[in-house]
C-alpha cells in the first residue's frame, strides 16, 4: 500500500515568506511544526508527543512540516475557577477554561486528561524553544 502525507492548505493572511519565519502554526487539531521544529528539539519531546510528516501548500507550494499529537494527559485545568455551560441534556461543558498554577511536576507539554481540546506548554517548554533559536509566540495563561 502506498503510504501518502497529510496535506494541509495554509489559511488566508499565510505567506511562505511569512510561514518560514515561524516554527508553529495554530491549527487545532492537530498542533503543525516546522521541520526545523522537530529537528532541533522533537526527540527531547517524544515522550509527551508525536510527530507525522505532512505537507504545508501555501501559495501553491509543498513546505515539510509535522502534524503533531499531545500524547502526555494531566490535570491542567483548574475545575473550581473555570466556566462552565449547561447543554440541553444537563451537560456541563467548559466555557472558559482556567489552568492550574500550583503543578509542580516536570513537563513540556500535556493536554488535560478529561477536557482533551485544552492543552498547555510549560516554562521548559519555553526556555527549549527559545534556547534553540525556534520561533513560536506564546501566551500567557
Amino acid at each position: 500500500m502506498k503510504k501518502t502525507k497529510i496535506e494541509f492548505e495554509a489559511g488566508a493572511g499565510y505567506t511562505v515568506k511569512n510561514i518560514e519565519k515561524t516554527d508553529y502554526i495554530n491549527c487545532s487539531p492537530p498542533l503543525l511544526f516546522s521541520e526545523r521544529f522537530v529537528e532541533k528539539i522533537g526527540n527531547q519531546l517524544s515522550d509527551e508527543m508525536e510527530f507525522f510528516p505532512c505537507n504545508l501548500i501555501c501559495q501553491g507550494i509543498s513546505l515539510n512540516w509535522y502534524a503533531a499529537r499531545i500524547i502526555r494527559k494531566m490535570s491542567i485545568i483548574d475545575k473550581e475557577t473555570s466556566t462552565y455551560s449547561i447543554l440541553s441534556e444537563g451537560e456541563k461543558v467548559i466555557r472558559i477554561a482556567n489552568y492550574r498554577k500550583d503543578i509542580e511536576e516536570h513537563f513540556y507539554i500535556a493536554r488535560d486528561e478529561e477536557n482533551i481540546p485544552y492543552w498547555v506548554v510549560s516554562e521548559y517548554f519555553m526556555d527549549l524553544c527559545k534556547e534553540n533559536g525556534l520561533l513560536i509566540r506564546f501566551k500567557e495563561v
